[in-house]
């Protein structure tokens, strides 16, 4: 699925990756979404991509931030 989540019958499988790997974040809000202040946040990473749907703004701005800082301020390589 686009969504970086499969679901079936079973259960959900989860993606987990640190901060300092992401290769884009992107902030998605429609005007359905602002009328109720949540949006959906985008990570990219060189293996998927992966997309987080109805968090409150606030929130998100804030996980922007974060990773943003994490990812240059990181000494680790990315790859």
């Amino acid at each position: 699925m686009p969504d970086g989540r499969c679901s079936g019958a079973i259960g959900v499988d989860y993606r987990i990756f640190p901060a300092h790997k992401l290769q884009d974040i992107g902030y998605v809000q429609t005007p359905f979404m602002r009328r109720h202040g949540v949006g959906s946040l985008v990570f990219r990473t060189a293996a998927a991509t992966v997309r987080v749907p109805y968090l409150p703004a606030a929130f998100a701005a804030q996980f922007v931030d974060y990773c943003a800082y994490e990812v240059e301020a990181s000494p680790r390589p990315w790859m």
